[in-house]
């Protein structure tokens, strides 16, 4: 071999070598780019979900307080299946949220309200109380989640579920009152980990079982402290409260507030003849009858015995006479059948009115014009309406009244 050529295949020897190494060195540099790369994608993604847990963290922590304070206020039953589906929809981030409540004299439950399901299952659907997770989640009486391990062997012929419906619920809730499951909490399409949260659905459905507790206790109070107990009508301690506070407003906007008086025409014979019982039937009947024909922003109770009151509000003398009228004519044309009698039991009712401003500026004044008007209703042959002037206030007839 030559000189020449040696020194040629060495060189040829070292290009080799050295493209070696570089194609080495770059391989190398390669892999720890990517390895950096995906080091850091990793630490992107921890630090995203880092984020999005302080944010959550930071969401619980600022709606768990206002769901205390929002569920231990004094709400009325009626508004309280609207309450605790918005607030489970907005804690959860849920797609629905229904609140189910048993259908009466039915093992079926129906949709009281809520939002994500049909409108149309609103007080119409009926939903089987023993089947899907609904119905493991009543017999166990507990909250049930769709990852919660449970037996479920189809559906029964003719039954309905929610899962038949194409709602495969995240959560089924019950919901407890003071005498057991009156309700029963379902969500969809939860944007959070139930897994991890389940212990705050079961802070929602405490909450929520307290609010229906403390709304019982307070609608009983205030039915024994407003109600006459024998015909739900307010009663006359209510009623003067109510009246002494819509004087006020009539006089402060100068609007027409009227006054009706009315009794039972000749009740101690009903009571005489028939018993008491049939006499308090009567007067539940014609209780009945009066909330009926009143307006929900009039107010009727039972004055004491046999008498009862109607105020009503922004109404002046004709249309007072005219709701009187249509109050007598009702209770003229009601029956009552009692056992062992042929014949069944009418009654009428003698009314007086007064209206403000005409017949009294104080309460006082237009309840002693009403009561004048009443006891010439009687006077005059019963079942009819008189209508008070003011100046009975002074005459000889105010003084029999009293």
């Amino acid at each position: 071999m030559t000189p020449v050529v040696f020194l040629l295949l060495f060189a040829i020897g070292l290009a080799a070598g050295a493209l070696a190494a570089f194609s080495y060195g770059k391989r190398k540099a390669g892999n720890e780019t990517a390895q950096l790369q995906n080091k850091l994608r990793d630490q992107a993604l921890e630090l995203r979900q880092a984020r999005g847990e302080l944010a959550r963290q930071t969401e619980i922590a600022t709606c768990i307080p206002s769901l205390v304070q929002k569920m231990t206020e004094i709400h009325p039953h009626s508004a309280l299946p609207n309450i605790v589906i918005r607030a489970t929809g907005e804690f959860f981030h849920a797609s629905a949220v229904g609140f189910f409540a048993p259908v009466e004299s039915s093992d079926d439950f129906t949709m009281l309200s809520g939002f994500g399901f049909p409108k149309k299952w609103e007080n119409q659907v009926r939903i089987s109380s023993d089947e899907g997770l609904l119905g493991i989640a009543l017999r166990k009486k507990t909250i049930l989640t769709k990852d919660d391990p449970y037996c479920f062997s189809g559906s029964r012929a003719g039954s309905f579920s929610l899962e038949q419906a194409g709602f495969k619920p995240d959560f089924v809730a019950p919901i407890f009152g003071s005498s057991g499951i009156i309700g029963v909490l379902v969500a969809t399409g939860c944007a959070v980990n139930l897994q991890e949260e389940k212990r705050f659905v079961s802070t929602i459905v405490d909450l929520a079982s307290t609010a229906y507790q403390l709304s019982t206790l307070h609608e009983s109070f205030r039915a024994s402290y407003s109600e006459d107990p024998l015909t739900g009508v307010a009663n006359r301690n209510y009623f003067a409260q109510r009246f002494e506070s819509m004087i006020r407003h009539a006089r402060n906007y100068a609007h027409p507030l009227s006054l009706l008086f009315f009794d039972v025409d000749q009740f101690k014979g009903i009571n005489d003849t028939y018993g008491h019982h049939t006499g308090d039937v009567v007067l539940k009947k014609i209780s009945q009858i009066a909330r009926e024909c009143t307006r929900s922003s009039d107010t009727v109770a039972r004055y004491g015995g046999d008498e009862f009151v109607v105020l009503i509000v922004n109404s002046n003398k004709e249309q007072a006479t005219t709701y009187a009228e249509h109050l007598r004519k009702r209770i003229s044309a009601m029956e009552i059948r009692v056992p062992g009698h042929e014949e069944p039991i009418r009654a009428s009712i003698s009314v007086g009115v007064s209206t403000f401003p005409e017949d009294g500026a104080s309460t006082d004044e237009l309840a002693r014009a009403a009561d004048i008007a009443l006891y010439i209703a009687k006077k005059k042959g019963r079942n009819q309406v008189v209508l008070a002037t003011h100046s009975w206030l002074e005459s000889p007839v105010a003084q029999a009244v009293e």
